[in-house]
């Protein structure tokens, strides 16, 4: 069984993925060794998608159906970070790159635009799921996303209150996250899903007036939050009555 009997979007998603893989090391190449945070971003996520890239063909040729969805969500939650991070560090950094950092960062951001609902769609495919549950997958989507966002705020930026205070959002967004999936039928865990993010997204605007040095990722979160959170009350509102 060779790669002619892949699906045509895991053969599209795995070779973006690939390619997001080369260009991210790429760009860790070209960066200089007093750009600590460009050595992270290009180094982490080029690792990532190139093993990731690599395992998920092995994984689509040799049919195995739970590590391939396990590779499928995990790519859809890289796919999202990847372009935001990318976005925030040509933001932040764009008076000191080379022009060609900042083509290749463009080209990242493309790249991962396409892939993304690529990855996505073949995932909610092969989980033959409906439209709710698909649009509860897309909120779980942000919500790890954020999640490991928010854990990264103290390694990005300078320990403070604000930072340490997204560390422990992360770990609830992140514990939750998994709850919603395992614990789908207990209200409480539902609940939690629609509530915190909507305290994150108060929590933020507050943090806002303050001019946080991270201040591109708060207005990430908040964005983050005002889409979950509306989408977790409307899988709420229209739980199947037993």
């Amino acid at each position: 069984m060779g790669i002619e009997k892949l699906h045509k979007f895991e053969l599209i998603g795995g070779l973006l993925v690939l390619i997001l893989g080369f260009t991210n090391i790429i760009q860790l190449l070209l960066v200089g060794a007093s750009d600590p945070k460009g050595i992270a971003l290009f180094g982490i996520y080029g690792l990532l998608f190139l093993i990731g890239g690599a395992a998920f063909f092995v994984v689509c040729i040799k049919e195995m159906t739970r590590p391939k969805l396990l590779l499928s969500a995990t790519s859809n939650i890289l796919l999202l970070m990847c372009p935001i991070s990318n976005s925030i560090y040509l933001i932040t950094e764009i008076g000191l790159l080379d022009p060609i950092l900042v083509t290749l960062s463009v080209i990242n951001i493309i790249l991962c635009i396409i892939a993304l609902p690529v990855s996505f769609i073949r995932y909610v495919d092969i989980e033959n799921i409906n439209t709710r549950e698909k649009i509860s997958h897309a909120s779980l989507v942000l919500l790890r996303g954020s999640g490991i966002f928010h854990l990264l705020q103290p390694i990005l930026y300078p320990v403070s209150l604000e930072t340490l205070g997204m560390l422990v959002f992360g770990t609830i967004y992140l514990l939750i996250s998994i709850l919603l999936i395992r614990k789908k039928d207990v209200h409480l865990i539902q609940l939690s899903g629609f509530i915190l993010p909507l305290i994150g997204a108060v929590l933020g605007i507050g943090l806002l007036f303050m001019a946080p040095v991270n201040i591109h990722y708060v207005i990430v979160f908040i964005i983050f939050d005002l889409i979950i959170s509306p989408i977790r009350f409307y899988y709420i509102k229209t739980q199947p009555s037993d």
